[in-house]
């Protein structure tokens, strides 16, 4: 493609004239199979003399040499990192670790690809949880031909182990070791909390309700063990005690009577004491009583030839 634009010869030229070259018709060419260009610098002078690129002919004929530079094309090699694990994206703060891209390859030149070694293998990946570790590349090494190229580097997950999860767990006791709780306290448990990790701080649940009335008397919730325990690789159980207090039976009272005389020096005869009415029984604190009537109010005293009246 070079040396076909080499010029036609120049004929009919004269001992002792002076000659110019021919210049090319184009100065630059496209070499593919080459992956370059070539251009045209120019002829050499062959006559000193002037300052022209020229010649003289001196009986014979003139050749003039015309010098092409070759300039190869120039290539880069770029490198990309990607996920390998399905469903995970690379982070940024990996991507841009990807080794910088080499510029100025030309048609031939090899280039290995920088595989990461030690700590350069491995990401720290805060935000999933995880570890990523360096694959491979997908070409350990490139040959230029006459385009640029670009290689990938895989990078795979792997996730935390999922953390020992804990429990928190209640129970109710009796203040009074020979009491037991009835079944609607214990029916008060609260669940289970569960899906706790090393270092959580936890508390226990309070209970719907701290006053359980039953038929003996009532059962009230005093308070937990502990206020709150941090979790340390074992389950933790918080236990609540209730306290008894029995019901109070009122207690019950009598309204007795008793008769007197008013007679001074007179006493009461029995025909009069056997008129004191019963005893009235089961009063309660508090109550209003009245006393019961004699069941009859005068009463003859043949003895002392009198009567008796009820006041």
């Amino acid at each position: 493609a070079v040396t076909d634009l080499t010029p036609a010869q120049q004929t009919g030229k004269k001992d002792g004239e002076t000659v110019t070259p021919t210049a090319p018709t184009q100065t630059e060419v496209e070499d593919k199979e080459n992956d370059g260009k070539w251009t045209f610098e120019g002829y050499k002078d062959q006559d000193p003399d002037t300052t022209d690129v020229d010649a003289k002919v001196n009986g014979a004929d003139v050749t003039f040499e015309g010098k092409w530079k070759f300039t190869p094309n120039k290539h880069e090699v770029t490198y990309e990192y990607v996920s390998g694990t399905e469903g995970k994206e690379l982070p940024e703060a990996l991507k841009v670790k990807a080794p910088a891209k080499v510029t100025d390859k030309v048609k031939g030149d090899k280039v290995t690809s920088p595989v990461p070694t030690g700590e350069d293998a491995t990401f720290r990946d805060e935000t999933n949880k995880g570890t990523w570790k360096f694959k491979s590349f997908d070409k350990s090494d490139v040959t230029i031909t006459d385009k640029d190229e670009k290689v990938t580097g895989t990078w795979e997950f792997t996730p935390d182990p999922e953390p020992e999860k804990y429990n928190v767990t209640h129970k109710f006791v009796s203040k009074d070791p020979n009491k037991e709780l009835p079944k609607e306290v214990l029916d008060l448990l609260p669940a289970n909390q569960t899906g706790k990790e090393k270092g959580d701080v936890v508390k226990p649940t309070e209970p719907t309700t701290k006053t359980v009335n039953v038929e003996d008397g009532t059962w009230t919730f005093v308070k937990y063990d502990k206020d709150q325990e941090t979790i340390d690789n074992k389950d933790v159980e918080f236990t609540g005690t209730w306290e008894f207090t029995p019901k109070t039976t009122p207690a019950d009272y009598n309204v007795n009577h008793k008769f007197v005389s008013s007679t001074e020096g007179k006493t009461l005869p029995k025909a009069v004491t056997d008129l004191t009415p019963a005893q009235q029984t089961g009063k309660k604190d508090g109550e209003t009583v009245t006393p019961t009537a004699p069941t009859q109010t005068e009463v003859e005293d043949k003895e002392n030839d009198g009567k008796w009246t009820f006041e």
